[in-house]
C-alpha cells in the first residue's frame, strides 16, 4: 500500500488565506521529498497539520484537533482543505471543512463533492496508512536506565511524542533480556543488530569517520538487576549512556530509532524543524539520513535551515513567501503570488 500527496489547496486555515501547492516533479510524479521554508508565522506548521487533517490523522496534531473552529482564519466562515493523493498509482481527492450546519458542535467532516474529475478514485480508507508527525514541540524525556523487568501497566500504551527515546531504550532492553535468557550474546543477536545497525548507519552520516558504535548492556556489569541502557561507544572505548548525549545527538538518535522501530513504507512522514537542536554543520546531512531511514516514504519537512534547502533539488523546495520578497534568494521560487496565481 502506498500513498503520496500530489497537491494541496488550503483556504482560510489559521494564518493561511489561500495557498496552492503542487508536490510533483517535472515529469508530473509525486515528490518523495518536500521542503517547506519561510519565516516564523508564514504557515509552514499549518501546512503540515492541514495534511494530517486531509489524511484523516488529526489526532497527531499538537493542538486544536478537538476544536476545529479555532483553526478558521479570522473573519472567515469556514476553512477548506483539498488534497490530491496518489494511492497505489491511482488518484484520490479528499476535501475537508467545518460544515456550516455543525458550527455549534465544531464538527470536522468531508465536503460533499458534486463535481469530481473523471478518473479519480474516491473514498479510499486512509486510517490504516502509516503517517507520522514530529512536531517542533518534541522534547524527549531522559531516563538513566530501565529496569530489567518490564512495567506491565504501560506495555500497551502508545508512546507520546516525548517518549520516543524511552521507547527505543525499552526496545533495546527487551532485546537484551531476550538474548540473555536464551544465552546469546546481545552484541551479535540478530534482533539487536536489526535495531542497532540502522542507528549506526545514520550516525555515520552525521559523524563520518568517527568509528563509534551503539551497544546495549546492563548499567552495572557486575549486577544486571540495576538496569539496562543503550550506550554510544567512542573510538577510544569511552561508553556514554544515550541520555547523557548532547541535545543534537539525542535528536539524531531519537529520529533514527523511531523510524527504525516503526514501518512507514508507503506512508508519509511530516517533520517540523528536523534541524532542531542540531549544529548547522549537521543540517546538510539531515535529508540524506532521512532518505536512508525512510527509503519508501514521502517525507515532508518544514525548516528554517538554508543548508537543508540547499541539500535538495530546486523543485523540492517551497518558499511560503510572496513574489519579490527580499528574503528570497536569486534561485528561490515563491509559492504565494500577490496576483493570486498558482506557483
Amino acid at each position: 500500500m502506498g500513498i503520496k500527496i500530489k497537491s494541496l489547496k488550503i483556504r482560510n486555515f489559521r494564518c493561511i488565506g489561500s495557498l496552492d501547492l503542487d508536490f510533483t516533479d517535472p515529469d508530473g510524479n509525486p515528490l518523495d521529498l518536500v521542503v517547506l521554508a519561510g519565516p516564523n508565522g508564514c504557515g509552514k506548521t499549518s501546512v503540515l497539520e492541514a495534511i494530517l487533517i486531509a489524511c484523516e490523522h488529526k489526532e497527531l496534531m499538537v493542538a486544536s484537533a478537538e476544536n476545529p473552529l479555532s483553526n478558521v482564519k479570522a473573519g472567515a466562515e469556514n476553512f477548506e482543505i483539498r488534497a490530491e493523493l496518489a494511492v497505489n498509482g491511482k488518484l484520490d481527492i479528499r476535501k475537508w471543512r467545518i460544515y456550516e450546519r455543525d458550527r455549534r458542535t465544531q464538527k470536522l467532516g468531508p465536503m460533499i463533492d458534486s463535481e469530481m474529475d473523471e478518473g479519480y478514485e474516491l473514498s479510499y480508507p486512509l486510517r490504516d496508512i502509516a503517517i507520522e508527525y514530529l512536531s517542533s514541540w518534541r522534547a524527549p524525556k531522559l531516563v538513566a536506565s530501565l529496569p530489567v523487568a518490564d512495567d506491565k501497566k504501560d506495555k500497551n500504551e502508545e508512546p507520546k511524542e516525548a517518549d520516543r527515546l524511552i521507547a527505543l531504550q525499552k526496545k533495546c532492553r527487551d532485546f537484551w533480556v531476550h538474548s540473555s535468557l536464551n544465552r546469546r550474546d546481545p552484541v551479535s543477536d540478530p534482533k539487536v543488530r536489526a535495531l542497532i545497525d540502522p542507528l549506526e548507519k545514520a550516525w555515520e552520516i552525521f559523524n563520518p569517520g568517527e568509528e563509534a558504535e551503539f551497544l546495549v548492556r546492563s548499567v552495572n556489569k557486575d549486577n544486571p538487576d540495576e538496569g539496562v541502557n543503550l550506550y554510544l561507544r567512542k573510538k577510544d572505548g569511552t561508553e556514554i549512556p544515550v541520555n547523557d548525549l548532547s541535545s543534537g545527538e539525542i535528536e539524531v538518535l531519537t529520529m533514527a530509532g523511531w523510524f527504525t522501530m516503526n514501518d512507514y513504507r508507503g506512508g508519509i512522514v511530516l517533520i517540523d524543524e528536523p534541524e532542531l537542536h542540531m549544529h548547522e554543520e549537521w543540517h546538510r546531512a539531515i535529508m540524506q539520513a532521512l532518505r536512508v531511514l525512510l527509503p519508501e516514504t514521502q517525507i515532508i519537512v518544514a525548516t528554517h535551515s538554508r543548508d537543508i534547502l540547499d541539500s535538495v533539488m530546486s523543485y523540492e523546495r517551497f518558499w511560503l513567501l510572496h513574489e519579490g520578497d527580499p528574503r528570497l534568494g536569486p534561485n528561490d521560487k515563491p509559492v504565494i503570488y500577490d496576483q493570486g496565481e498558482r506557483a
